[in-house]
């Protein structure tokens, strides 16, 4: 499927990719890929709300993109182990070469359509924080 970004430039996309393999990722993690896509996008709206973050920071499809990036073992038993996994992977990975869900594009450069590592580490780091100062 291709579109006309807001800079009137054509951007390719594949939804049934990212459909199809977000399917399978979430299979290959006994269904807690989906809940940790969930946890994460909560944590985004939080931050934005919050005022940690602005709102365009970090996209919801961006997330869910860097999540599919984390390797399946990383997922699973409780929430708060597969968030604190996650995010433990996430803060120490080199995420340079993440892919989109789609399997296909990369998530990091300068099109329009894909996000800066700058603005991804400032998402992860503003997670970190939330995560290590959150009251319990």
């Amino acid at each position: 499927m291709t579109f006309k970004s807001q800079t009137n430039e054509w951007i390719v996309n594949y939804p049934k990719l990212h459909a199809e393999n977000g399917e399978k990722k979430n299979g290959k993690t006994n269904g807690w890929y989906k809940k940790t896509v969930r946890m994460f996008k909560n944590t985004r709206l939080y931050l934005i709300e919050h005022d940690l973050i602005s709102n365009n920071l970090a996209s919801s499809h961006f997330v869910e993109c860097l999540l599919y990036n984390v390797p399946d073992s990383k997922f699973g038993t409780n929430y708060y182990t597969t968030f604190y996994s996650t995010l433990d992977y996430l803060n120490n990975a080199e995420i340079g070469a993440f892919q989109c869900q789609n399997g296909i594009t990369d998530i990091f450069g300068n099109s329009p359509e894909q996000w800066s590592i700058k603005d991804a580490r400032n998402f992860i780091d503003k997670t970190v924080n939330l995560w290590n100062n959150w009251e319990k």
